[in-house]
């Protein structure tokens, strides 16, 4: 049903295809086209299939976190399109199906963005789903983000530049810092935070103490950082940036870095320790006492 109200494909099986292939249905519907959908499964469809960005309720002032499913049946209930608290795994009828599909084709909706869109410098000039850019944006520390605002940053979700950098070098790219712009671009969500990690690099006038973690213990940090970590200790510090925010909370992983990188290891928990503040520099201090510790 889907499918018939928003795809021209004449055989049932193409449609379905055709759905899947622009991310309106998901796997399953491929496999066993027969099968029921879920409520939420519906709704997310028909909200890809009409053009709707949904976002995450945490996106959001006082959001907790849901499902994607609970999400969807949320900006539902807000839409008017169902009614709050809707379970989301009950199997629909066509009629609900119907009501709904007829509801997205003929009427007009707007869904409120997140307060992020607007408050912090992001383009987006193909206008594509930024959700899961926002979601890893706030990964980042929020005194990076701010400091990164007030520097005259921006954060670009631009697959035509990536592309032109992929032709250019000849090696996949889905990130990169351009100081000169003062522009970071990205064309996956997942790299974000390594990006990221190359603006606090350069904020922090690229300490020279850096080169030094890299060559000491890049070795070392392989048994847990991907291999292009090792191609330079300005990728170095970036990896292990974005390796540092998403495990640090893990006390397993954490203490594998402390263990086997241990001066690069203080160096982030110090930063951290003091708010992620750039304009103090911790570096400075705590690499003045390592290379004394080390030479002494």
């Amino acid at each position: 049903m889907l499918c018939g109200a928003c795809l021209d494909t004449p055989s049932e099986s193409g449609c379905v295809a055709e759905a899947y292939h622009r991310g309106w249905l998901p796997v399953t519907a491929v496999a066993a086209p027969e099968s029921g959908l879920c409520r939420g499964a519906l709704y997310q469809s028909a909200f890809a299939a009409a053009g709707l960005h949904i976002y995450d309720s945490t996106l959001y002032p006082g959001g907790e976190a849901l499902s994607a499913y609970e999400n969807c049946l949320r900006v539902g209930a807000e839409l008017g399109l169902c009614p709050a608290g809707t379970e989301p795994m009950e199997l629909v009828t066509r009629d609900e199906a119907a009501a709904l599909l007829d509801a997205l084709l003929t009427r007009d909706f707007q869904v409120s963005e997140p307060p992020m869109l607007t408050e912090f410098p992001i383009q987006n000039p193909d206008e594509v789903n930024l959700n899961d850019y926002l979601l890893e944006l706030r990964r980042v520390p929020e005194s990076i983000l701010r400091a990164f605002a007030d520097s005259g940053w921006t954060y670009a979700v631009d697959f035509q530049h990536l592309a032109s950098l992929t032709r250019r070098y000849g090696t996949s790219c889905t990130g990169a810092a351009d100081y000169d712009k003062k522009h970071i671009y990205v064309s996956e969500a997942k790299a974000t935070v390594h990006e990221f990690g190359h603006f606090l690099d350069s904020m922090l006038g690229f300490p020279p103490g850096r080169s030094s973690f890299y060559e000491a213990e890049a070795g070392a940090a392989s048994a847990f950082l991907r291999a292009y970590a090792g191609t330079g200790c300005r990728e170095y510090f970036a990896d292990y940036f974005a390796y540092y925010i998403a495990n640090r909370g893990n006390a397993e992983k954490a203490a594998q870095m402390e263990c086997l990188t241990p001066e690069t290891f203080a160096f982030f928990s110090a930063l951290e320790a003091g708010g992620w503040q750039l304009q103090s520099r911790p570096h400075n201090r705590l690499w003045r006492w390592t290379s004394w510790k080390k030479w002494n």
